[in-house]
């Protein structure tokens, strides 16, 4: 695995690295630990160029008057390096954990900074590989500066602004690369306990293969997901999001053969109830349901083939038909039913008062919601489903219940 970290000067990413170096080590973990300018292969021609020459060669390539012919090509041959050791790791150290207090991304920066980027070199070094780790440690410009400042070797002509100009970049890049921030305007010791608790996340959620979150419309499952998804891709953890619940295969193909006309929302809500009250007066064959649990499995056994080495996240699951069929008045085996489902890793319950569900999705009954709530915390409990509130729980505080019992 490699874990590197990224930032401005003066942001705190050596002693950081070095403090995750020092946690390794005490796990008894195999480390390999690269320095800021410990290259590849360039580090044997810079042992042949010698001290003077090495000195002389970084002094025309910091002086910002002067563009030479090695300053041009400079960027390409760095790149060229940093994509050997990337892969020189990947191939050959998978079992170590290599932290790096510098990535191919902090380059943009320093080419910038020598007027030598290009539309071409800036493709290069954002197309770069992702690490499995990467935290931006971001500073404010002015706590930044005055580290630097405090420094005996201080950067010549780098003022306030150039701080400032470069902190804008960092955080625009992070944005685009969905890139974990750490906030190391505080104490050092807070920033680490971030970088080791996302490290040791990762770790966990890694051993995880499956995970189902069901619920009523309205309860904030789709929210939960798409937070949880941003945080997997921050954590680069390749997942995928399967909509479970009533996404029938020849639906999706009629929807996509018949394309109808927009309804406004007043007659959608009016159409959804009247078809909703049909539907229970009428109730629902047990043909219906065998076709739907069919229908499903296969979506299940599809899903499971294709994302075999992703986390799985099911957006509703099985459990869902059952509440539905109670509500519909279908005639089934639920002990059977139970038995026969698949499982999965994780199974999560997010509710919210019933009366708060009709609000947000007032194209349901509140009779729908009623009942089908009850229905609910009677199958969590006997199924042992984790409950996720966001009757009272913001966003966050329902990611964290859930991060937290994965």
């Amino acid at each position: 695995m490699i874990i590197s970290l990224i930032g401005n000067n003066g942001s705190g990413k050596t002693t950081l690295s070095k403090k995750i170096l020092e946690y390794f080590l005490k796990n008894k973990v195999s480390v390999i630990f690269i320095g800021e300018f410990d290259y590849f292969l360039l580090k044997y021609i810079k042992k042949l160029l010698g001290n003077k020459k090495l000195e002389r060669s970084k002094n025309l390539i910091k002086d910002e008057n002067k563009i030479t012919l090695t300053k041009r090509i400079l960027p390409y041959i760095i790149w060229f390096d940093l994509i050997l050791e990337h892969l020189y790791f990947k191939i050959f150290c998978r079992n170590k954990i290599v932290i790096k207090d510098r990535y191919a991304y902090d380059f943009l920066m320093t080419w910038k900074e020598l007027k030598v980027s290009s539309k071409i070199i800036e493709c290069l070094y954002k197309i770069f590989p992702k690490p499995d780790l990467l935290f931006y440690v971001y500073t404010k410009p002015e706590i930044a500066f005055s580290r630097r400042d405090a420094q005996k070797e201080k950067e010549k002509n780098y003022d306030l602004n150039f701080y400032k100009y470069k902190t804008k970049i960092y955080l625009d890049f992070c944005r685009m690369k969905n890139i974990l921030l750490i906030d190391n305007n505080g104490t050092i010791d807070k920033a680490y306990s971030e970088i080791i608790y996302c490290i040791e996340l990762r770790e966990k959620i890694l051993k995880t293969k499956t995970i189902a979150i069901s619920g009523l419309d309205g309860s904030g499952k789709t929210t939960t997901i798409d937070n949880f998804s941003e945080l997997l891709n921050k954590l680069n953890i390749k997942h995928k999001v399967a909509h479970f619940y009533y996404n029938y295969i020849p639906l999706k193909i009629l929807s996509f053969l018949k394309r109808k006309k927009s309804q406004d929302e007043k007659e959608k809500y009016q159409n959804s109830i009247s078809n909703e009250i049909e539907s229970v007066q009428k109730g629902k064959s047990k043909i219906w349901a065998l076709c739907v649990i069919i229908d499903s499995y296969i979506q299940y056994i599809l899903v499971r083939l294709f994302s075999f080495n992703k986390l799985i996240i099911f957006d509703r699951f099985f459990y869902d038909y059952l509440i539905s069929f109670d509500f519909l008045k279908v005639k089934y085996n639920k002990k059977l039913l139970l038995k026969i489902f698949p499982k999965v890793d994780r199974s999560f319950l997010q509710i919210a008062d019933y009366e708060i569900l009709h609000k947000r999705k007032p194209e349901h009954t509140i009779e729908f919601f009623e009942q089908c709530y009850e229905k609910y915390n009677n199958l969590a409990e006997k199924q042992n489903m984790i409950i996720l509130d966001s009757t009272d729980n913001d966003e966050d505080k329902i990611l964290k219940i859930l991060l937290d019992k994965i």
